[in-house]
């Protein structure tokens, strides 16, 4: 479709114009349908600009809200979860890419658990 009209305006350019008159008119009328294209071109770019930074600025939104978390997480652990119990259950935790969540191996069959830590 633009390559038609772009063959027509090139025929037409090619044209004999029979006044200068004529031939002004015509690149000023050309000039013009450009120039909206350029402007309209322009509208789109600061459309796509603005989505571009409206997500950006929404993923730097979850990465802080994910990292506030994970800090929240990791002094969980560290200051209520005693080291070696810690250390017990992150030999035996696997991911499990069908549930998309850690699992906990059978840990009667661990050795390391069954001497670890005995209730009083």
């Amino acid at each position: 479709m633009k390559l038609q009209e772009e063959e027509e305006e090139a025929s037409k350019m090619q044209e004999n114009f029979i006044s200068l008159q004529e031939e002004l008119d015509f690149k000023t009328n050309k000039l013009n349908k450009l120039w909206e294209s350029l402007q309209l071109s322009n509208r789109e770019l600061e459309g796509i600009n603005e989505d571009f930074d409206r997500e950006r600025n929404d993923m730097y939104d979850t990465i802080y809200e994910l990292t506030n978390q994970l800090k929240l997480k990791n002094m969980i652990i560290d200051y209520m979860i005693p080291p070696e119990e810690f250390r017990k259950y992150e030999k035996i935790a696997e991911w499990n890419e069908d549930i998309g969540d850690w699992t906990i191996r059978n840990p009667t069959n661990y050795k390391d658990i069954k001497t670890g830590s005995k209730r009083p």
